[in-house]
């Protein structure tokens, strides 16, 4: 249950059971696509276009695509963290109007 640690108190955080079952879920699908990011999702929210996942293992998702590491992502929130995936144009997804906060 402890994943990682706040950057800010640097205290090991506690993941709840059942987020750490989406996660897990998540990750042995598609393992090399995952990727845990250092800042809360509001960093990476602005001035970027909002998708929701409609098909496959991300269905209901919403996440917001970007140039990270040179390479096109989505960054979303599970739970309390922030994760990045590459790929994500293998999964059916439809844009959302802009707004300020993401659905979680």
């Amino acid at each position: 249950p402890y994943l990682i640690t706040d950057h800010f108190t640097h205290e090991v955080i506690a993941i709840p059971e059942t987020q750490m079952k989406e996660f897990v879920f998540m990750y042995e699908a598609m393992p090399w696509n995952v990727e845990l990011l250092a800042h809360p999702i509001e960093e990476y929210t602005k001035q970027r276009q909002l998708i929701r996942f409609t098909g496959g293992i991300l269905k209901g998702q919403e996440g917001y695509i970007m140039r990270l590491h040179r390479d096109m992502k989505v960054v979303f929130a599970l739970g309390s963290m922030t994760l990045s995936i590459n790929n994500f144009h293998i999964f059916p997804f439809e844009r959302i109007e802009d707004r300020n906060d993401i659905r979680r």
